[in-house]
């Protein structure tokens, strides 16, 4: 058994330093300990204070100095320009109004009542037609028409 270990940790060995691992058992376990804390250390976050002005000698070290602000004003003259000369295109506003919340009612319910609009108009010229044949004039049968509403009209009022 101890022949299996021995080959075992043979294997091993060869193993590690054939990828690039040759020194890891020579190492002793504190040394490699430090080291892990040393690059953990390394690692921290540093602190860099881009706002915050800093009261003690330590930390105003680590102030990060002011950027540059860039000049804009040439750019915003610019668009100024090509925004007054985009102006001049101006947009219907009704394309850019929003729609009344029944507006997909209305557009499907259009053709129903053009029919119903067209029959509606029959139904009158029918009803004018049998004034007119009944009483012979068209003058008369408007006349009747107007003492009906203005006898209803009196009866409304009376009561």
């Amino acid at each position: 058994m101890e022949d299996d270990a021995k080959q075992r940790k043979a294997r091993l060995k060869a193993l590690r330093e054939k990828a690039g691992g040759a020194n890891a058992n020579d190492e002793p376990a504190a040394k490699r300990q430090r080291a892990d804390d040393e690059a953990a250390e390394d690692s921290k976050p540093v602190l860099k204070f881009r706002n915050y002005k800093a009261t003690t000698e330590d930390l105003k070290e680590k102030e990060l100095p002011r950027p540059q602000v860039p000049d804009i004003a040439e750019k915003v003259e610019d668009q100024v320009t090509a925004g007054k000369e985009s102006a001049s295109t101006q947009v219907d506003l009704m394309n850019l109004a929003p729609r009344k919340p029944d507006w997909d009612l209305k557009r499907d319910c259009t053709a129903r009542l053009e029919k119903l609009q067209r029959r509606t108009q029959r139904a009158i010229a029918s009803v004018v037609q049998e004034r007119m044949a009944a009483d012979g004039d068209l003058a008369e049968a408007v006349d009747a028409y107007g003492n009906d509403s203005s006898a209803q009209d009196t009866m409304d009022t009376e009561a």
